[in-house]
């Protein structure tokens, strides 16, 4: 669910995919490679904010906006 408080969920994400989660000045918070379908992204270090994360498989990439209460 977007807002968020603690943790972000990405269920059917592609095998072997990049996910990049940056802040909203652009400096990149997370970097994970998937190897399951299901991905959990922990925040409990970051602050409260707008991040973007970005799905990256081949040469497609799906970009969303969370929000972190």
């Amino acid at each position: 669910p977007n807002p968020f408080s603690e943790a972000i969920t990405i269920e059917n994400c592609p095998l072997n995919s990049r996910i990049v989660v940056t802040d909203a000045l652009g400096n990149v918070v997370m970097c994970v490679n998937a190897t399951t379908a299901r991905v959990k992204l922990e925040f409990n270090e970051n602050a409260s904010g707008v991040y973007f994360v970005e799905i990256i498989s081949g040469d497609q990439i799906q970009r969303t906006k969370a929000v972190k209460l």
